[in-house]
């Protein structure tokens, strides 16, 4: 699909540097394949869609003159506001499916991303799996700097991102190795090590991350088919909404809803993180949009615990809307958020003059 055979114009350009001219005509048949495989995963889950209640009659698919590749456009003309997609929760992959596969009673208990991702794993290696169509659809390979090569790292010394990817190797490895020896060890009936091993559980884990998007990342988490597919931009003209659905709007609906208005054939993309800075959008799905860069950083704030009215101050900060430890996005060329420098100026201020870290800003 796009998002697929146009890394090379959205992934940095520093690693598209390392695609030396001599190495053009095989990066070329890469990008071929990648662009056949992602023609017949678009249209697995197109089919997939059309027999679970999906919504899909305003989109289509076509070719991207640029790519020759598939991409998901509007069928009609749609006004700003209206739903473009339609994903009823009975075919997300969430909770209640964690809870219904064959590993079920084992994992209850972890976080809903890691369930996913180890019933994704299960479910891959399960014949005549009810989930085939969508775990077919999944990229083999991501992205993402966590699976680049050492070299390919190499190029982003003295960047934030490279101290993110070296925290989320660590923490991956951490993960898997706790999870083999309380979980996938004492049950390998159940957990197999052929398709529990780490290369696999990282592919996994990963790829709940890429798919993961807001209002469906923290509570409730699930994945949804089709509408995980659209491609990111900054400019996008969609997005996801999370309705309610069914009898006394018990049931959920998630829609992709058109951001304005969408002709007739153009494709449909949506921005993976508004809040997000470039390289965090690089770092959980493998792709940013070079035509329209947000880059930045993010700094953390802590409020010492020694501080001798650490929980005044704290108050103040709940109050504001922040917690003890914040993050905040600083950008070239734009003013410092307000809300770091008050959290700066709290930590610096004393006795009674405490409340005025907020109050005079």
């Amino acid at each position: 699909m796009q998002l697929l055979c146009q890394q090379q114009a959205l992934l940095p350009s520093a690693r598209r540097q390392l695609c030396n001219p001599g190495k053009r005509q095989r990066f070329s048949h890469a990008c071929c394949r990648a662009v056949q495989a992602a023609d017949a995963q678009l249209t697995q889950i197109l089919s997939w869609a059309t027999t679970n209640s999906v919504q899909t009659d305003k989109v289509t698919v076509a070719q991207d003159l640029a790519t020759d590749a598939s991409v998901i456009v509007a069928a009609k003309d749609i006004a700003a506001g209206d739903a473009i997609i339609s994903v009823p929760d009975s075919s997300w992959l969430g909770a209640a499916a964690a809870q219904q596969s064959s590993i079920g009673r084992y994992i209850a208990s972890l976080e809903p991303w890691l369930q996913l991702a180890l019933v994704l794993l299960a479910e891959r290696a399960a014949p005549g799996s009810r989930l085939r169509s969508y775990i077919s659809s999944l990229p083999s390979q991501l992205d993402s700097p966590v699976f680049w090569s050492e070299k390919e790292l190499q190029l982003l010394q003295g960047t934030q991102l490279l101290e993110s990817v070296m925290g989320y190797k660590q923490f991956f490895s951490e993960q898997y190795q706790q999870l083999d020896e309380q979980l996938f060890s004492p049950n390998r009936s159940a957990f197999p090590a052929d398709a529990f091993n780490y290369s696999s559980f990282v592919w996994a884990v990963a790829t709940v991350r890429s798919k993961l998007h807001a209002p469906l990342d923290s509570d409730p988490v699930a994945l949804v088919p089709l509408a995980d597919w659209l491609p990111h931009r900054r400019s996008a003209n969609s997005t996801w909404r999370l309705k309610s659905a069914g009898l006394f709007g018990k049931g959920k609906v998630l829609t992709v809803e058109a951001t304005k208005a969408v002709r007739k054939g153009e494709a449909l993309s949506m921005d993976y993180g508004p809040e997000k800075l470039d390289n965090a959008v690089l770092l959980d799905h493998g792709i940013m949009d070079a035509s329209n860069p947000k880059g930045g950083y993010s700094l953390t704030l802590s409020l010492p615990e020694d501080d001798r009215y650490y929980a005044d101050k704290l108050d103040i900060l709940e109050r504001n809307g922040l917690s003890g430890s914040s993050s905040f996005i600083i950008m070239r060329g734009q003013e410092p958020p307000m809300e770091m420098m008050g959290f700066l100026r709290l930590m610096q201020l004393s006795g009674g003059c405490a409340g005025s870290g907020f109050s005079d800003l």
